[in-house]
Protein backbone atom coordinates (compact mmCIF):
# COMPACT_ATOMS: atom_id res chain seq x y z
CA UNK A 1 0.00 0.00 0.00
CA UNK A 2 1.31 3.28 -0.82
CA UNK A 3 2.71 5.85 2.08
CA UNK A 4 0.35 8.54 2.82
CA UNK A 5 2.14 11.57 4.09
CA UNK A 6 0.45 12.76 5.60
CA UNK A 7 -1.96 11.18 6.51
CA UNK A 8 -5.40 12.05 5.05
CA UNK A 9 -8.60 12.26 8.01
CA UNK A 10 -11.14 14.06 6.67
CA UNK A 11 -12.26 11.90 3.89
CA UNK A 12 -12.77 9.24 5.66
CA UNK A 13 -16.63 8.21 5.29
CA UNK A 14 -17.56 7.33 9.14
CA UNK A 15 -16.88 10.90 10.08
CA UNK A 16 -20.56 12.04 10.16
CA UNK A 17 -21.58 8.65 11.25
CA UNK A 18 -23.06 7.61 14.46
CA UNK A 19 -20.51 8.02 17.27
CA UNK A 20 -21.98 4.05 19.40
CA UNK A 21 -22.01 2.58 15.92
CA UNK A 22 -18.17 3.31 15.30
CA UNK A 23 -17.06 2.32 18.55
CA UNK A 24 -18.61 -0.84 18.58
CA UNK A 25 -16.95 -1.30 15.09
CA UNK A 26 -13.86 -0.44 16.30
CA UNK A 27 -14.16 -2.90 19.26
CA UNK A 28 -15.38 -5.72 16.95
CA UNK A 29 -12.60 -4.76 13.76
CA UNK A 30 -10.06 -3.24 15.23
CA UNK A 31 -7.15 -2.07 16.43
CA UNK A 32 -5.81 0.58 14.43
CA UNK A 33 -2.52 1.23 13.09
CA UNK A 34 -0.49 3.79 15.31
CA UNK A 35 0.27 5.54 11.72
CA UNK A 36 -4.10 6.18 11.44
CA UNK A 37 -4.86 7.08 15.19
CA UNK A 38 -4.87 10.58 14.11
CA UNK A 39 -7.87 9.80 11.84
CA UNK A 40 -9.67 7.94 14.26
CA UNK A 41 -9.71 10.62 16.67
CA UNK A 42 -11.07 12.99 13.99
CA UNK A 43 -13.52 10.52 13.44
CA UNK A 44 -14.25 10.35 17.33
CA UNK A 45 -14.00 13.75 18.02
CA UNK A 46 -16.91 14.93 14.65
CA UNK A 47 -19.09 11.62 15.51
CA UNK A 48 -19.53 12.92 18.90
CA UNK A 49 -20.00 16.51 18.15
CA UNK A 50 -22.56 15.74 15.72
CA UNK A 51 -24.37 13.58 18.01
CA UNK A 52 -27.29 15.94 19.51
CA UNK A 53 -28.13 16.99 15.82
CA UNK A 54 -28.62 13.31 14.91
CA UNK A 55 -30.35 12.89 17.87
CA UNK A 56 -32.74 15.69 17.33
CA UNK A 57 -33.38 14.49 13.75
CA UNK A 58 -34.32 11.24 14.78
CA UNK A 59 -37.04 12.37 17.49
CA UNK A 60 -38.33 15.37 15.05
CA UNK A 61 -38.83 13.04 11.97
CA UNK A 62 -39.99 9.60 13.93
CA UNK A 63 -43.49 9.99 13.21
CA UNK A 64 -42.75 10.43 9.18
CA UNK A 65 -40.67 7.93 8.70
CA UNK A 66 -42.64 5.71 10.33
CA UNK A 67 -44.47 5.67 7.17
CA UNK A 68 -42.04 6.41 4.12
CA UNK A 69 -41.62 5.01 1.88
CA UNK A 70 -41.25 4.62 -1.90
CA UNK A 71 -44.03 4.90 -4.33
CA UNK A 72 -42.94 1.60 -6.31
CA UNK A 73 -40.17 -0.69 -5.83
CA UNK A 74 -36.92 0.08 -5.96
CA UNK A 75 -34.67 -0.98 -8.60
CA UNK A 76 -31.46 -2.71 -7.32
CA UNK A 77 -28.06 -2.65 -9.71
CA UNK A 78 -26.10 -5.76 -8.79
CA UNK A 79 -22.66 -6.52 -9.78
CA UNK A 80 -18.56 -6.77 -8.21
CA UNK A 81 -16.94 -3.45 -7.75
CA UNK A 82 -15.46 -2.21 -10.91
CA UNK A 83 -18.01 -3.68 -13.53
CA UNK A 84 -19.69 -1.14 -14.22
CA UNK A 85 -22.06 -0.38 -11.56
CA UNK A 86 -21.05 2.87 -10.93
CA UNK A 87 -21.47 4.02 -14.72
CA UNK A 88 -24.88 2.49 -15.31
CA UNK A 89 -26.18 4.35 -11.24
CA UNK A 90 -24.75 7.57 -13.24
CA UNK A 91 -26.98 6.68 -15.85
CA UNK A 92 -30.03 5.82 -14.59
CA UNK A 93 -29.74 8.55 -11.78
CA UNK A 94 -30.00 11.65 -14.21
CA UNK A 95 -33.52 10.25 -15.21
CA UNK A 96 -35.88 12.81 -12.63
CA UNK A 97 -37.98 10.28 -12.28
CA UNK A 98 -36.34 7.98 -10.25
CA UNK A 99 -34.28 9.26 -6.83
CA UNK A 100 -30.74 7.38 -5.81
CA UNK A 101 -29.01 7.71 -2.46
CA UNK A 102 -25.90 10.67 -2.43
CA UNK A 103 -22.82 11.37 -1.17
CA UNK A 104 -24.52 13.66 1.31
CA UNK A 105 -27.02 10.55 2.18
CA UNK A 106 -24.61 8.03 2.78
CA UNK A 107 -21.96 9.68 4.54
CA UNK A 108 -24.19 11.72 7.11
CA UNK A 109 -27.59 8.99 7.12
CA UNK A 110 -28.66 11.15 10.50
CA UNK A 111 -28.14 14.45 9.72
CA UNK A 112 -29.53 14.97 5.88
CA UNK A 113 -33.07 15.77 6.27
CA UNK A 114 -32.65 18.38 9.22
CA UNK A 115 -29.31 19.34 8.33
CA UNK A 116 -28.70 18.76 4.39
CA UNK A 117 -26.97 22.67 4.15
CA UNK A 118 -24.49 22.04 7.04
CA UNK A 119 -23.44 18.85 5.81
CA UNK A 120 -23.20 19.40 2.04
CA UNK A 121 -21.05 23.01 3.19
CA UNK A 122 -18.45 20.49 4.91
CA UNK A 123 -18.49 17.92 2.23
CA UNK A 124 -17.93 20.67 -0.61
CA UNK A 125 -14.66 21.76 1.31
CA UNK A 126 -12.93 18.32 2.13
CA UNK A 127 -14.18 15.70 -1.15
CA UNK A 128 -11.90 16.07 -4.26
CA UNK A 129 -13.42 17.21 -7.76
CA UNK A 130 -13.15 13.28 -9.13
CA UNK A 131 -13.25 9.99 -7.12
CA UNK A 132 -9.73 8.94 -6.32
CA UNK A 133 -9.66 5.90 -7.98
CA UNK A 134 -11.30 6.14 -11.32
CA UNK A 135 -11.55 9.74 -12.37
CA UNK A 136 -15.56 9.95 -11.86
CA UNK A 137 -16.78 13.33 -10.97
CA UNK A 138 -17.31 13.68 -7.06
CA UNK A 139 -19.87 16.08 -5.47
CA UNK A 140 -22.50 15.58 -2.42
CA UNK A 141 -25.37 14.97 -4.76
CA UNK A 142 -22.98 12.08 -6.79
CA UNK A 143 -25.22 8.89 -7.02
CA UNK A 144 -23.38 6.58 -4.38
CA UNK A 145 -23.23 3.19 -2.77
CA UNK A 146 -25.81 2.44 0.37
CA UNK A 147 -23.25 0.53 1.98
CA UNK A 148 -21.44 3.47 3.64
CA UNK A 149 -24.87 5.01 4.92
CA UNK A 150 -25.30 1.42 6.51
CA UNK A 151 -21.98 1.59 8.23
CA UNK A 152 -22.84 4.79 9.80
CA UNK A 153 -25.74 3.02 11.23
CA UNK A 154 -24.96 -0.52 12.16
CA UNK A 155 -21.21 -2.57 12.38
CA UNK A 156 -22.90 -4.97 9.97
CA UNK A 157 -21.41 -3.82 6.92
CA UNK A 158 -19.21 -4.40 4.27
CA UNK A 159 -16.91 -1.26 4.78
CA UNK A 160 -15.52 -2.08 8.17
CA UNK A 161 -13.59 -4.50 5.46
CA UNK A 162 -12.29 -1.54 3.99
CA UNK A 163 -11.47 0.80 7.06
CA UNK A 164 -9.95 -2.57 8.99
CA UNK A 165 -8.95 -4.85 5.81
CA UNK A 166 -6.91 -7.26 8.15
CA UNK A 167 -10.20 -9.02 8.71
CA UNK A 168 -11.37 -8.68 5.57
CA UNK A 169 -12.46 -12.14 4.61
CA UNK A 170 -13.95 -12.22 8.52
CA UNK A 171 -16.30 -8.61 7.56
CA UNK A 172 -17.12 -10.27 4.38
CA UNK A 173 -18.39 -13.90 5.76
CA UNK A 174 -20.27 -11.48 8.65
CA UNK A 175 -21.52 -8.57 6.40
CA UNK A 176 -21.88 -9.86 3.23
CA UNK A 177 -22.77 -13.51 3.18
CA UNK A 178 -24.13 -13.20 6.29
CA UNK A 179 -22.87 -16.80 7.40
CA UNK A 180 -22.12 -15.78 10.77
CA UNK A 181 -24.82 -13.26 11.32
CA UNK A 182 -27.25 -14.09 14.23
CA UNK A 183 -31.37 -14.21 13.28
CA UNK A 184 -31.06 -11.13 15.66
CA UNK A 185 -28.12 -9.53 13.69
CA UNK A 186 -29.97 -9.90 10.39
CA UNK A 187 -32.80 -8.57 11.43
CA UNK A 188 -30.91 -5.64 12.87
CA UNK A 189 -29.69 -5.09 9.40
CA UNK A 190 -32.34 -5.21 7.87
CA UNK A 191 -34.38 -2.66 10.08
CA UNK A 192 -31.47 -0.49 9.64
CA UNK A 193 -31.45 -0.59 5.65
CA UNK A 194 -35.10 0.16 5.38
CA UNK A 195 -34.66 2.83 8.08
CA UNK A 196 -31.67 4.77 5.82
CA UNK A 197 -34.19 4.07 2.80
CA UNK A 198 -37.12 5.75 4.25
CA UNK A 199 -34.97 8.90 4.90
CA UNK A 200 -34.04 8.75 1.32
CA UNK A 201 -37.12 8.31 -0.01
CA UNK A 202 -39.03 11.25 2.50
CA UNK A 203 -35.96 13.56 1.24
CA UNK A 204 -36.59 12.75 -2.58
CA UNK A 205 -40.30 12.97 -2.52
CA UNK A 206 -40.96 9.16 -2.80
CA UNK A 207 -39.76 8.53 -6.41
CA UNK A 208 -38.68 5.06 -7.29
CA UNK A 209 -35.26 4.16 -5.59
CA UNK A 210 -32.20 3.27 -8.07
CA UNK A 211 -29.52 1.82 -5.97
CA UNK A 212 -26.19 0.80 -6.73
CA UNK A 213 -24.26 -1.35 -3.89
CA UNK A 214 -22.05 -4.58 -5.29
CA UNK A 215 -22.55 -5.79 -1.32
CA UNK A 216 -26.24 -6.56 -2.12
CA UNK A 217 -24.93 -8.92 -5.02
CA UNK A 218 -24.62 -11.28 -2.43
CA UNK A 219 -27.87 -10.60 -0.56
CA UNK A 220 -30.73 -11.20 -2.89
CA UNK A 221 -32.93 -13.40 -0.94
CA UNK A 222 -32.63 -11.02 1.63
CA UNK A 223 -33.37 -8.13 -0.38
CA UNK A 224 -36.62 -10.10 -1.80
CA UNK A 225 -37.67 -10.27 2.00
CA UNK A 226 -37.67 -6.59 2.38
CA UNK A 227 -38.82 -5.77 -1.16
CA UNK A 228 -40.78 -8.97 -2.90
CA UNK A 229 -41.24 -7.23 -6.05
CA UNK A 230 -37.58 -5.24 -6.15
CA UNK A 231 -36.63 -5.44 -9.84
CA UNK A 232 -32.76 -6.12 -10.19
CA UNK A 233 -30.10 -5.62 -12.95
CA UNK A 234 -26.87 -7.49 -13.10
CA UNK A 235 -23.82 -5.96 -14.45
CA UNK A 236 -20.76 -8.12 -15.62
CA UNK A 237 -17.44 -7.30 -16.85
CA UNK A 238 -14.53 -9.04 -18.09
CA UNK A 239 -13.03 -10.83 -15.01
CA UNK A 240 -9.53 -10.06 -15.93
CA UNK A 241 -10.57 -6.51 -16.35
CA UNK A 242 -12.07 -6.84 -12.52
CA UNK A 243 -9.02 -8.01 -11.29
CA UNK A 244 -6.45 -5.15 -12.12
CA UNK A 245 -9.13 -2.44 -11.83
CA UNK A 246 -9.67 -3.79 -8.13
CA UNK A 247 -6.09 -3.81 -7.56
CA UNK A 248 -5.77 0.05 -8.75
CA UNK A 249 -8.70 0.74 -6.64
CA UNK A 250 -7.35 -0.57 -3.51
CA UNK A 251 -4.08 1.10 -3.84
CA UNK A 252 -5.90 4.11 -4.30
CA UNK A 253 -9.10 4.07 -2.01
CA UNK A 254 -7.63 2.58 1.05
CA UNK A 255 -5.09 5.06 2.22
CA UNK A 256 -7.68 7.60 2.43
CA UNK A 257 -9.95 5.32 4.91
CA UNK A 258 -8.10 2.43 6.19
CA UNK A 259 -7.47 2.06 10.15
CA UNK A 260 -5.19 -0.56 8.84
CA UNK A 261 -1.99 -1.72 6.57
CA UNK A 262 -1.87 -4.87 4.52
CA UNK A 263 0.59 -6.10 2.28
CA UNK A 264 0.12 -6.72 -1.45
CA UNK A 265 0.18 -10.63 -1.19
CA UNK A 266 -2.88 -10.67 1.80
CA UNK A 267 -4.53 -7.48 -0.17
CA UNK A 268 -4.26 -9.78 -3.50
CA UNK A 269 -5.88 -12.75 -1.76
CA UNK A 270 -8.53 -10.83 -0.45
CA UNK A 271 -9.32 -9.88 -3.77
CA UNK A 272 -9.57 -12.98 -5.27
CA UNK A 273 -11.69 -14.39 -2.53
CA UNK A 274 -14.10 -12.29 -2.13
CA UNK A 275 -15.20 -12.02 -5.80
CA UNK A 276 -15.32 -15.76 -5.79
CA UNK A 277 -17.66 -15.68 -2.90
CA UNK A 278 -19.75 -12.70 -4.09
CA UNK A 279 -20.39 -14.24 -7.55
CA UNK A 280 -20.90 -18.05 -5.98
CA UNK A 281 -23.21 -16.68 -3.99
CA UNK A 282 -25.39 -14.62 -6.73
CA UNK A 283 -25.37 -17.36 -9.08
CA UNK A 284 -26.77 -19.20 -6.56
CA UNK A 285 -29.31 -17.27 -5.44
CA UNK A 286 -30.90 -14.95 -8.74
CA UNK A 287 -32.90 -18.33 -9.21
CA UNK A 288 -35.23 -16.62 -6.32
CA UNK A 289 -35.81 -13.22 -8.79
CA UNK A 290 -38.81 -13.96 -10.93
CA UNK A 291 -37.68 -13.60 -14.12
CA UNK A 292 -39.29 -10.46 -15.93
CA UNK A 293 -37.57 -8.36 -12.14
CA UNK A 294 -33.81 -9.66 -13.37
CA UNK A 295 -31.89 -8.51 -16.60
CA UNK A 296 -28.64 -9.21 -17.12
CA UNK A 297 -26.36 -7.06 -19.20
CA UNK A 298 -22.31 -7.05 -19.77
CA UNK A 299 -20.77 -3.76 -18.93
CA UNK A 300 -19.04 -3.59 -22.71
CA UNK A 301 -22.55 -3.45 -24.54
CA UNK A 302 -23.37 -0.63 -21.85
CA UNK A 303 -19.66 1.12 -23.20
CA UNK A 304 -20.49 0.77 -26.67
CA UNK A 305 -23.45 1.69 -27.01
CA UNK A 306 -25.20 3.06 -24.15
CA UNK A 307 -28.72 4.49 -25.07
CA UNK A 308 -29.38 1.03 -26.74
CA UNK A 309 -28.54 -0.84 -23.50
CA UNK A 310 -30.59 1.51 -21.34
CA UNK A 311 -33.52 1.02 -23.37
CA UNK A 312 -33.29 -2.43 -23.40
CA UNK A 313 -33.14 -2.03 -19.72
CA UNK A 314 -36.06 0.00 -19.53
CA UNK A 315 -37.97 -2.00 -21.59
CA UNK A 316 -37.59 -5.16 -20.17
CA UNK A 317 -37.39 -4.12 -16.49
CA UNK A 318 -41.12 -1.62 -17.50
CA UNK A 319 -39.89 1.35 -16.69
CA UNK A 320 -41.58 4.40 -18.66
CA UNK A 321 -39.36 7.35 -18.42
CA UNK A 322 -36.85 6.09 -21.14
CA UNK A 323 -38.41 8.17 -23.70
CA UNK A 324 -38.53 11.37 -21.42
CA UNK A 325 -34.93 10.81 -20.57
CA UNK A 326 -33.64 10.31 -23.67
CA UNK A 327 -31.80 13.43 -24.33
CA UNK A 328 -30.95 13.69 -21.05
CA UNK A 329 -28.54 10.38 -21.23
CA UNK A 330 -27.67 11.19 -24.52
CA UNK A 331 -26.51 14.96 -23.77
CA UNK A 332 -24.19 12.83 -20.32
CA UNK A 333 -22.78 10.36 -22.52
CA UNK A 334 -21.77 13.26 -25.69
CA UNK A 335 -19.64 14.91 -22.16
CA UNK A 336 -18.25 11.81 -21.37
CA UNK A 337 -16.79 11.02 -24.77
CA UNK A 338 -13.09 12.42 -23.81
CA UNK A 339 -13.35 10.34 -20.05
CA UNK A 340 -10.04 8.53 -19.88
CA UNK A 341 -9.45 5.59 -18.63
CA UNK A 342 -6.97 4.26 -16.11
CA UNK A 343 -4.35 2.41 -17.38
CA UNK A 344 -1.83 -0.24 -15.61
CA UNK A 345 1.41 -2.12 -15.79
CA UNK A 346 1.46 -5.14 -17.90
CA UNK A 347 0.62 -8.72 -16.87
CA UNK A 348 2.22 -11.82 -17.69
CA UNK A 349 0.72 -15.04 -18.49
CA UNK A 350 1.83 -16.13 -14.99
CA UNK A 351 -0.76 -14.04 -13.61
CA UNK A 352 -3.47 -14.22 -16.52
CA UNK A 353 -3.19 -18.13 -15.26
CA UNK A 354 -3.75 -17.36 -11.83
CA UNK A 355 -6.76 -15.16 -12.31
CA UNK A 356 -8.03 -17.75 -14.65
CA UNK A 357 -7.50 -20.66 -12.00
CA UNK A 358 -9.52 -18.42 -8.66
CA UNK A 359 -12.37 -17.20 -11.37
CA UNK A 360 -12.81 -19.34 -14.35
CA UNK A 361 -16.38 -19.74 -13.03
CA UNK A 362 -17.39 -16.39 -14.68
CA UNK A 363 -14.68 -16.63 -16.99
CA UNK A 364 -16.09 -19.70 -18.45
CA UNK A 365 -19.61 -19.17 -18.00
CA UNK A 366 -19.63 -15.53 -19.93
CA UNK A 367 -17.39 -16.49 -22.54
CA UNK A 368 -13.99 -13.84 -21.73
CA UNK A 369 -10.90 -13.95 -23.01
CA UNK A 370 -7.63 -12.23 -21.30
CA UNK A 371 -7.18 -8.51 -22.30
CA UNK A 372 -5.32 -7.48 -25.22
CA UNK A 373 -4.02 -4.02 -23.36
CA UNK A 374 -3.69 -2.69 -19.69
CA UNK A 375 -6.31 -0.26 -20.45
CA UNK A 376 -9.16 -0.78 -17.64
Amino acid sequence: MPKLEPISVTQQPLTLGSLTTWLRGLRQYGPIDSKYLPRALYVTLSSLVSSPLRLLEEMYFHLPLSTAQSAQPPVFILGHWRSGTTHLHQLMSLDPHLAYVSYLHACAPGLFLSNAGLVRMFLNQVLPATRPMDNVSLSPDSPFEEEFGLANLTDLSFCYGWYFPRIMQQSFRHTVLLDTATPQERDTWKRAYLHFLRKVSLATGGKRLVLKNPPNTARVKMLLELFPEAKFVHIYRNPYRVYFSMLGFYRKFLPLVTFQDIGLEQLEANIFWCYEQLMQRYLDEKAYIPASNLLEVCYEDLETAPLKTLEMIYQYLNLESFAQSKPIFAEYIAAQSNYQKNQYPSYDQVLLERIYKHWYLTIDLWGYKPPSSNIV
